[in-house]
């Protein structure tokens, strides 16, 4: 099965572009992939492995096939909510700067594992309120199209996006103090605006958390955001460990 999604992330959006930047890639600051899942997405123990700040040292090497350009990871997840405990799907791929989302080898996102049928569709980003489809979408074969930059609609819960330009809708910036980004906060506040205060200026370029422009600074511009979004929590409902099957490393070859 085959997944062909799009989403913009507020942060990186350029409206006078109309994509979002690839800074993190051309200052050679976005992490291999190995790094990024572990430390970002935690598929080695997921329910106990913790989001971190890292300071990369080891770069994604882009493909040199590849004509596009990449603006950061990002986290798919596919929900059946069908079966009790309900079962999760998760795949880590990049999302380009025209917000396609692609595997960790630039190419359309496969879930060779996972059965036809009903799924909402999830999408994690390490600094953003995580969004989900309106409804359940039907999963067959390589037709699974969902693009959540063309309506407010395209994601459950009201104002769950923001428009970054006309008709152009992306994920809200500002979340980067969840212990677990699939948990139970989800959440933008005054506690992640005084965690970008405290540390603006002081780190040296790296992949933070707290660099919601995905320049590879803390500064002001990502404080001005953070503060301008206020206090928001995403509508994507938690679901206790307790209560649902894990699947992990789909297509991770």
């Amino acid at each position: 099965m085959t997944t062909h999604i799009s989403v913009f992330l507020q942060g990186f959006f350029n409206p006078s572009t109309g994509e979002m930047n690839d800074s993190l890639v051309q200052k050679r600051l976005l992490p291999k992939y190995d790094n990024v899942d572990t430390m970002c997405y935690g598929w080695q123990n997921p329910i106990q492995k913790k989001w971190h700040t890292i300071n990369v040292t080891d770069t994604l090497a882009v493909p040199t096939w590849f004509d596009g350009k990449i603006t950061d990871w990002i986290q798919i997840e596919l929900r059946d909510t069908t079966t009790h405990p309900i079962t999760r799907y998760f795949q880590t791929g990049i999302v380009t700067s025209k917000g396609v989302v692609l595997d960790k080898k630039c190419k359309a996102m496969l879930w060779p594992t996972v059965p036809f049928g009903y799924y909402f569709i999830i999408v994690h980003h390490r600094s953003s309120l995580s969004i989900m489809t309106p409804h359940v979408v039907y999963m067959q074969n390589y037709d699974n199209n969902w693009d959540f930059t063309d309506s407010l609609s395209k994601a459950f819960g009201e104002k769950a996006m923001i428009e970054v330009n006309v008709g152009k809708w992306a994920m809200w910036a500002g979340d980067i103090t969840s212990s677990d980004q699939r948990g139970p906060e989800n959440y933008s506040d005054h506690t992640d605006y005084n965690k970008i205060y405290n540390l603006r200026g002081i780190r040296p370029l790296g992949y933070w958390m707290e660099d919601l422009t995905g320049d590879g600074k803390i500064d002001d511009a990502d404080l001005v955001l953070q503060g301008a979004n206020g206090i928001r929590g995403s509508y994507v409902p938690y679901i206790d460990d307790r209560h649902y099957n894990l699947k992990l490393n789909l297509n991770s070859q």
